[in-house]
């Protein structure tokens, strides 16, 4: 009966013992080798002049992604960014600098260093056309613009009375001005002949409006 007393409390004691050292093991000893270093917070903004939308820095996936118009000339764009404080950054392993010219028809990798070159994080660039961006890979061979040289743009919400449901008076509003430049009725002007009790317009009213002004 002792003997396998003593073998039990032996084992018990095998046990903590190993548990303990388990335990006391630094965390460094276990990363050993496996230390990376990465600076996903030293680029605090990117942007090339001409793009569609502002650049997205995605830090997951260490990319770049802006969107250009179809006729941006990618062998002379510029490119401007801020960085983090005591950061470099290096355009396929030369130095960038900020509000420069660069040629963006080839693989760009952008990287941003700190001071003592221990931290790192390199991002790819993707440029995309606005072709590629609505899904599109082919190239444009011929192509009609439906926009028109001065501003037809009209927002409903311009601190008149109804603004809030003003989308059918604005919208009407701005296709007659996109059809005849001369046009200088507001949005409120068509309200005040359809619904100028408020209210929404109907396809009627926008049909009607459109009659009246010879549209």
């Amino acid at each position: 009966m002792k003997i396998k007393i003593y073998l039990w409390v032996f084992i018990l004691f095998l046990l903590q013992t190993a548990s303990c050292k388990k335990e006391a093991q630094p965390v460094s000893q276990q990363v050993t080798g496996q230390q990376i270093h990465t600076l996903e917070n030293g680029l605090l903004n990117f942007a090339i002049n001409g793009e569609l939308t502002g650049a997205n820095i995605d830090t997951i996936s260490n990319t770049i992604t802006v969107i250009v118009p179809d006729s941006a000339n990618l062998r002379n764009i510029t490119i401007s960014f801020t960085l983090a404080s005591h950061v470099t950054a290096t355009i396929n392993n030369t130095g960038a600098a900020s509000n420069a010219v660069y040629d963006l028809s080839k693989p760009i990798i952008f990287t941003v260093s700190s001071a003592d070159k221990q931290k790192a994080t390199a991002f790819q660039l993707i440029i995309q056309t606005e072709m590629e961006y609505f899904g599109f890979s082919d190239t444009i061979t011929t192509g009609k613009s439906q926009n028109k040289g001065y501003n037809f743009y009209l927002d409903q919400f311009d601190g008149s009375r109804f603004q809030s449901v003003n989308c059918g008076p604005a919208v009407t509003t701005m296709a007659i001005k996109w059809a005849d430049s001369t046009f200088s009725k507001t949005p409120v002007e068509a309200r005040s002949i359809y619904e100028p009790k408020g209210g929404w317009w109907y396809t009627s009213d926008v049909v009607s409006y459109l009659k009246l002004n010879e549209i």
